[in-house]
């Protein structure tokens, strides 16, 4: 991202607190699907260079019986 401008003053306009990690572990269903059209749809995308949105939502179960 150093060659790109916009790039950059978009990643230097968050603050250490914006910034989550998540650590998963091995065992974690970390999978994500996609549709082929959706697929082929998010790399052309990618390859634009007009902006578009992209929504990311989670379910976070946890297993009581494993002590969670």
């Amino acid at each position: 991202f150093s060659d790109s401008d916009a790039a950059m003053e978009w990643l230097e306009s968050y603050f250490p607190e914006d910034l989550i990690i998540a650590d998963l572990k091995g065992s974690s269903n970390s999978l994500w699907t996609i549709s082929p059209p959706s697929r082929d749809t998010l790399i052309e995308m990618l390859k634009s260079k007009e902006e578009f949105p992209i929504s990311v939502s989670w379910t976070v179960q946890r297993n009581f019986t494993l002590g969670a």
